[in-house]
């Protein structure tokens, strides 16, 4: 008690300043949350704000005459066809990068791949993604945020996957898809 006397004594018009402070500080901080909370909340529900159309105009063609189908890539990327022992798959690379494939934990740079399930139904996957079915390309699907399952036949089921997200590209990507040419 004696202390904050003789501080008193020696700044007698200090004393409001500390209460001022921590009031402003709190007053910052809040506006400095509600204004980000405001941001993130118009980001991802305002409804005047739409995904930006990609032209596709100049896109090349992929097709898998052997499967059936075919899709739609951006001009900037090119292909490889990958086979280990998973099976083949179609992974699509920013053109002039080094390609690394995504294999078991080790990331890979892809832009999507392209591969065919054959030991699982789509009601199989249905149930192990918890995700119910849609349709793409008029054919049973399970829509992912990263890709989707497509049923192109009772036996084999397309995968479309893009390991990098988001993908601005992809929904372009899907709605392309042709199959039973």
């Amino acid at each position: 008690m004696v202390k904050k006397k003789k501080i008193a004594q020696k700044h007698p018009n200090l004393g409001w300043l500390l209460p001022v402070l921590i009031i402003a500080i709190l007053i910052f901080a809040f506006k400095a949350f509600n204004h980000e909370s405001v941001n993130k909340y118009s980001q991802n529900n305002d409804s005047t704000s739409i995904t930006p159309t990609i032209s596709t105009s100049n896109w090349h063609t992929y097709e898998d005459p052997t499967n059936g189908y075919s899709i739609k890539y951006p001009e900037s990327w090119s292909y490889q066809e990958v086979t280990n022992e998973g099976g083949t798959s179609i992974r699509f690379y920013e053109n002039g990068v080094i390609p690394r494939q995504t294999y078991m934990m080790a990331r890979g740079n892809e832009q999507m791949m392209l591969s065919m399930i054959t030991n699982q139904t789509l009601k199989e996957l249905e149930a192990n993604t918890k995700i119910p079915q849609t349709t793409i390309a008029g054919k049973p699907a399970i829509r992912l945020s990263t890709g989707a399952y497509v049923e192109l036949n009772r036996s084999l089921i397309l995968s479309i996957h893009s390991p990098t997200y988001p993908q601005p590209a992809l929904e372009e990507v899907l709605k392309s898809l042709v199959v039973g040419k």
